[in-house]
């Protein structure tokens, strides 16, 4: 039996020994390519380091991936080999860059490029791949892919340009945070910088292109955040690129094919927002830090089909001026007065004899790398549920605000439409909560925080904000008056149409407040009666929600029986939606930054739900840039701010460092994240080991917010930190020990091997009451975490897994854990067939629970178990039970996985597998690793659990080779299974209560037993 790690470790050093040397010029081809027709064997997608046609790739040996397909009549085959063709072109000519010739593999992806030409920084290649399977069935060639190698030299060519230089604009040093809503006026410091070290601000370059064009690219990058545009068009449809960063250590840019954009005469425009980049303030003030004023940095490769070359730079030869944008703000908002806008400013014909020439500006500190991660974008738009006539108070005077209820909470924006005369202003503001007379309330999520727009007058006029979001489901108007609004057509993200009646009536049973008064429903065509004012106010003709978040691909889907799960899945999705951007934000108002606990806690359900192929590393990167010198990984990644005690420094948060490239490897078989990052997981297990007397770390947040009635919020109230901190050390000694054998570093294996037993001793003598077999207080996290961890010692696994059940019972079947302990519970009670103990804890709609806050009338997961507690109506951090969705109630779990447990032989519960497998020791409490053919086939096992009284699961997965899908229902004692397995997988299937299991492979299959 091959080990999992001696595969890993082969995998590497395959990877490291790349026989790359030679040279060649290279750009853009076309290539006659073709799939194969329905029901043949042919592809699904290809993919170039893990992304369809990337724009930029950041090594010059890319990996190449495919799902193949084929017809119904081919169960079970696999793919038997591959062969893949590189092109590019030179001189007008077709020139074959890598041919791997017929190689006899199983593998479909992370296949690298291994040709003797050298693949050059710049240019775009095409490539193409053939495959042929089991029974020698040849396939065609797959559709061509592209991909260009992104170029090293933009800082040595382009400069950084903008309206004042750093040293000019008088920006404080350091990074400044205000633990409550504050003014800006309390920051003094901050309120003498130059205006223009805030200004958003219009740049723009005229470029004639004499010659055709062969190939043309834009590579950006414009801090903090920038729109481009091309001859009056704007370039793509991210948000807030390039993603946030640490802009000491890392700016990201990005790239732009132009190749028919281009014309005679062109001009380049680009418009600046100051994002975290230039976050100082102002309404509403979290933090303040500035790495700068606004800034650009740009370059055009032309390439002529002539062979020859020119390159556009941004330099001293740019213009600038003054945006519309009068004020924007992560934290604050956002001010567009459009009586500014100057029409034409982006094309070639606009007269710029005002605008003034721009300053080249003291590089930012940070490294260029080319953004490989999947944008910011708007997702999906909701319409209005209902508008609502108000009266408001607005300095000492009674005015008329009109409420939407846009029924989601979200992260993103209002996109009004508005008639009205030149100068007239509206003010939007918006929050997920509405106080009792139903005016929006910004108390619990960070407040001021509003839009104002300034009409131009001459028509309808169509608005959004460019470079903010915030958190909300409520948007309030002043200084408009409402009109028969035109019909909105948008995507409910599933939850469908609700009344706010309904809500109401939610609230009120749940213990909240009606907050709505003089509701102007919405009529049959999406209109809404029209609400006389007196005033003669502009016209709001239309309102959307745009919903923003990461374009990363949903992957996962689950739905059951029980209505109370399926609400809270989308309950779930729609806050991981919120606080996925650029990184996994706590919430998307009060704060917006990367709370790193999240990223483990929730990991596997973030995996299961979400292709982060692109964005794990990112997260790394983002880590390794926010770790200190002494190996401390800080609990906000990037670290805008600069936090005390356990709010910098806590385990349970600095863990995600070394467990998330676990995850990566679990998911996609890639241990490339525990290889590159590697020394950062070392700094930070040897970091931790410093913080430690006599192996017990005592430090750190805990529990976060385990409930309590009486102490619904903050550090862990029932469980003792230094147990929650040092189980974590433990996990993560554990998890260095297994990094150190992947990548054959046999010292570190035998020192962090002996650590970690030295650690599980310290635990068990510290937190562990032989006598009474009660660990820590006795509450739930305290049994379990050791026992997910593996710490408890075989002879007391019994009396403490019964202690935890005990714990579970005396307090009513409720839990009693918060944001750390809550999937150590839900993953030990499952692990150990205790999944009737899981569902009664979860199928009520009591405090604590998921249910309450359905009841309560909740859209998004809120921060407390309590949401009446006040704190944050959309985070995830609480959002664990994804993970027992998937793996547990579904079925659907990987056979590559390694765990701290040995394995284990006879009926599997849940987290255990039957038969012959490896025995490595790694923390993730899931199961053994069994390689039982071509570790290049997706190894999977299914094993649905039937729980409660649940008839029915349907749920589907999309892995790397391609879709996996699980049904399953029970119809009196009729158990019916019916999976659906991608090409080149393999799956043990387990049925309820059997001891044996099957091997399947690529189709569709039904399996039925009794119960």
């Amino acid at each position: 039996m091959l080990s999992l790690n001696r595969l890993a470790k082969a995998c590497w050093l395959f990877r490291l020994g790349l026989p790359i040397t030679t040279l060649i010029l290279a750009f853009a081809l076309f290539i006659t390519c073709s799939t194969s027709g329905s029901g043949g064997l042919g592809f699904v997608k290809t993919t170039c380091d893990y992304r369809q046609n990337p724009s930029l790739v950041a090594t010059g040996v890319p990996c190449f991936g495919w799902q193949l397909q084929s017809g119904s009549e081919s169960r079970g085959t696999l793919q038997s080999a591959y062969t893949i063709e590189v092109y590019t072109q030179v001189n007008g000519k077709r020139v074959k860059v890598w041919d791997s010739g017929k190689v006899a593999s199983t593998a479909s992806q992370r296949i690298p490029y291994n040709g003797t030409e050298e693949l050059q920084p710049g240019e775009e290649y095409t490539w193409r791949v053939k495959v042929w399977d089991s029974n020698n069935t040849e396939s065609p060639w797959s559709d061509c892919g592209t991909f260009r190698i992104a170029p090293t030299d933009l800082a040595e060519t382009a400069k950084w340009i903008g309206a004042i230089d750093k040293k000019n604009a008088n920006i404080p040093e350091g990074r400044t945070y205000h633990g409550f809503p504050i003014n800006s006026e309390a920051g003094q410091r901050w309120q003498q910088t130059h205006p223009l070290s805030k200004q958003s601000i219009y740049l723009r370059k005229e470029v004639t292109v004499e010659k055709k064009v062969a190939n043309a690219v834009i590579y950006i990058s414009g801090l903090g955040h920038y729109e481009l545009t091309l001859n009056g068009k704007r370039l793509g449809d991210a948000q807030f690129d390039p993603l946030w960063s640490d802009y000491d250590k890392t700016i990201y840019y990005t790239a732009y094919d132009v190749t028919k954009q281009l014309k005679k005469k062109n001009a380049i425009g680009v418009l600046l927002g100051n994002g975290f980049f230039n976050q100082q303030g102002g309404r509403y003030v979290k933090m303040q830090v500035s790495f700068g004023p606004p800034t650009l940095l740009l370059r055009m490769d032309i390439t002529y089909t002539d062979g020859t070359r020119e390159v556009v730079c941004s330099d001293e030869s740019w213009k600038y001026a003054n945006s519309p944008l009068t004020f924007n703000d992560m934290y604050g908002g956002e001010d567009y007065d459009a009586q500014l806008e100057q029409p034409g400013w982006d094309t070639p014909k606009f007269v710029d004899a005002d605008w003034q020439p721009v300053v080249v500006q003291t590089p930012p500190e940070g490294q260029l790398k080319p953004q490989t991660t999947d944008p910011v974008k708007i997702m999906e738009t909701y319409a209005p549920q209902s508008v609502a006539l108000k009266r408001s108070v607005i300095q000492e005077k009674v005015n008329n605000v009109l409420v939407f209820d846009m029924g989601q909470n979200l992260s993103g924006f209002p996109r009004v439409t508005v008639k009205g005369k030149k100068g007239d202003v509206i003010r939007l503001t918006v929050a997920e909560n509405v106080h009792e007379d139903g005016t929006v309330n910004q108390s619990q999520s960070g407040s001021p925080y509003y839009y104002t727009y300034t009409l131009k007058g001459g028509g309808e006029e169509v608005w959004q904000p460019r470079f903010t979001y915030y958190g909300y489901r409520y948007i309030q108007v002043e200084g408009a008056r409402l009109e028969k609004m035109e019909k909105v057509t948008g995507d409910r993200s599933e939850k469908g149409d609700r009344s706010e009646k309904d809500e109401r009536s939610k609230k009120k049973e749940a213990g909240g407040t009606d907050n709505t008064t003089e509701t102007v429903a919405p009529n049959e065509t999406g209109g809404s009666r029209e609400t006389e004012d007196p005033h003669d106010l502009p016209v709001i003709k239309k309102m959307e929600s745009c919903f923003v978040y990461n374009s990363s691909d949903r992957i996962g889907h689950f739905e059951c029986s029980n209505p109370l799960f399926n609400d809270a899945y989308r309950l779930i999705i729609n806050a991981v939606k919120s606080n996925m951007h650029a990184v996994f934000t706590d919430c998307p108002h009060r704060e917006k930054l990367g709370w790193l606990e999240q990223v483990h806690l929730n990991g596997p359900g973030l995996f299961y739900n979400f292709n982060l192929t692109t964005f794990a590393p990112k997260i790394m990167q983002d880590i390794r840039d926010a770790q200190l010198p002494n190996g401390l990984v800080p609990d906000i990644a990037p670290e805008y701010v600069i936090f005390v005690g356990g709010f910098r420094d806590s385990p349970e948060w600095g863990s995600a460092a070394v467990i998330l490239p676990f995850f990566y490897y679990q998911f996609y078989g890639d241990n490339s994240l525990i290889v590159d990052y590697y020394d950062v997981m070392k700094g930070y297990v040897d970091y931790l080991s410093t913080t430690a007397t006599n192996h017990i770390v005592s430090h750190g947040l805990g529990d976060w917010c385990d409930y309590r009635v009486d102490q619904p919020y903050g550090v862990s109230h029932n469980t003792p930190v230094p147990l929650s901190a040092t189980m974590h050390y433990y996990m993560v000694v554990d998890y260095l020990a297994q990094a150190a054998e992947i990548t054959g570093n046999q010292e570190d294996l035998d020192k962090y091997t002996a650590l970690r037993e030295e650690v599980k001793a310290a635990f068990n003598k510290e937190f562990f009451n032989e006598k009474t077999l009660v660990y820590g207080t006795g509450s739930q996290a305290s049994y379990a975490m050791p026992l997910f961890a593996g710490i408890v010692e075989p002879q007391h696994r019994e009396a403490a897994l019964n202690n935890l059940v005990k714990a579970i019972e005396e307090n009513g079947y409720r839990l009693s854990t918060g944001d750390v302990g809550n999937r150590y519970l839900f993953q030990t009670l499952a692990d150990n067939g205790l999944n009737e103990v899981m569902y009664r804890m979860h199928n009520h709609r009591e405090v604590p629970g998921y249910g309450f806050q359905l009841q309560f009338g909740a859209t998004t997961l809120t921060e407390l178990w309590d949401p009446r507690a006040g704190a944050s109506w959309n985070h995830f951090m609480m959002g664990q039970i994804l993970e027992w969705f998937h793996k547990s109630l579904a079925g659907i779990r990987f056979d590559n996985v390694v765990t701290t447990e040995t394995a284990k032989s006879g009926t599997p519960t849940d987290g255990e597998e039957q038969g012959e497998m490896a025995t490595a020791t790694t923390t993730n409490g899931d199961t053994e690793a069994d390689v039982t053919c071509s570790s290049h086939v997706q190894q999977l096992v299914i094993a649905p659990q039937v729980v409660g009284d649940l008839t029915h699961v349907s749920a589907s997965h999309e892995t790397l080779s391609g879709t996996v899908t699980v049904e399953w229902r029970v119809e009196g004692d009729q158990f019916t299974l019916d999976l659906s397995l991608p090409f080149n997988c393999q799956a043990k299937v387990h049925l309820p209560g059997e001891e044996e299991y099957e091997v399947v492979q690529s189709g569709s299959y039904t399996f039925q037993k009794k119960l």
